[in-house]
């Protein structure tokens, strides 16, 4: 069940509300959670859902085998700035009936990190990040996944 969920107390959360179902709403709990330990170390901290509605915004396989030409569209995009650079990390909750016919897609997530990824026409200071399928009670580790970039 998708329900709207308000956001507006939570600069962090780039909508007024949170238009999601319970996984994604564990995520969004998640990140609302760890955002004060985020901010000692990016000095702005944005969480968007990428929504199918709204935008286009697609992520393409380019290298090895294209099985799915179409892309993807991972449902929440996590912003870190600090003086040095930024991260765009993109993150896809997934349930569990799920995550075997859309493996393809971690594989694509887990293959966007920043020594993997060339920006043409940006600089060193944008990085990009995929992380593994958020599950059910962060069953794979995304918050510390994230926790962890350089």
């Amino acid at each position: 069940m998708i329900l709207p969920y308000s956001m507006k107390n939570k600069p962090w959360f780039v909508f007024e509300e949170a238009i999601v179902d319970k996984l994604e709403k564990s995520l969004v709990d998640l990140i609302g959670a760890f955002v004060e330990r985020l901010s000692q170390k990016y000095s702005q901290i944005y969480l968007f859902r990428n929504d199918e509605r709204n935008t286009n915004f697609k992520l393409h396989q380019f290298k090895g085998q294209t099985t799915h030409y179409a892309g993807f569209m991972p449902d929440f995009i996590l912003y870190l700035q600090n003086k040095d650079f930024c991260y765009q990390i993109y993150i896809e909750p997934k349930g569990p009936q799920l995550l075997d016919q859309d493996q393809w897609k971690q594989e694509l997530l887990e293959s966007i990190r920043p020594e993997n990824i060339e920006l043409v026409g940006e600089n060193d200071q944008v990085k990009l990040s995929g992380v593994k399928f958020f599950t059910y009670n962060d069953g794979r580790n995304v918050e510390q996944e994230i926790e962890n970039l350089p």
